[in-house]
């Protein structure tokens, strides 16, 4: 039904009679076309997934890219005391995993001499 056409009750302000009392037959009638409303939008939903999906089957001509938006993640300057953007240098995550050293204990020449010795070892003992 068109929209334009529809006489039911679009609120409950539409649904009182000239006495100032609540018709009960026009509050079912509002909620009636709330739910045809509702119903009109989830089959729009529907048929715009469906399109979307046939052109991304299609090669995705038509399927626009995101782009990537700057960080709005903000931080305190301390000289000013105003809110800035923060660069991803300035993170603690930045800091812990990519200026600092790694962790890993080093490994010596000897160590990986012997280790393959040992390889080779155990190898040729199977064979």
């Amino acid at each position: 039904m068109d929209p334009s056409m529809d006489t039911r009750p679009v609120s409950l302000l539409g649904c009182y009679t000239s006495d100032n009392e609540l018709d009960v037959r026009l509050v079912q009638l509002m909620h009636d076309r709330q739910d045809d409303e509702a119903e009109a939008q989830r089959e729009e939903e529907a048929r715009e997934s469906l399109e979307a999906a046939r052109r991304a089957a299609d090669g995705g001509a038509g399927v626009p890219k995101r782009k990537r938006t700057r960080s709005n993640i903000m931080k305190l300057n301390e000289e000013t005391g105003e809110y800035e953007t923060m660069r991803p240098e300035d993170s603690i995550w930045y800091k812990l995993y990519v200026e600092s050293e790694p962790r890993t204990p080093s490994v010596s020449d000897r160590t990986i001499s012997l280790l393959l010795f040992y390889l080779m070892m155990s190898i040729n003992y199977y064979v």
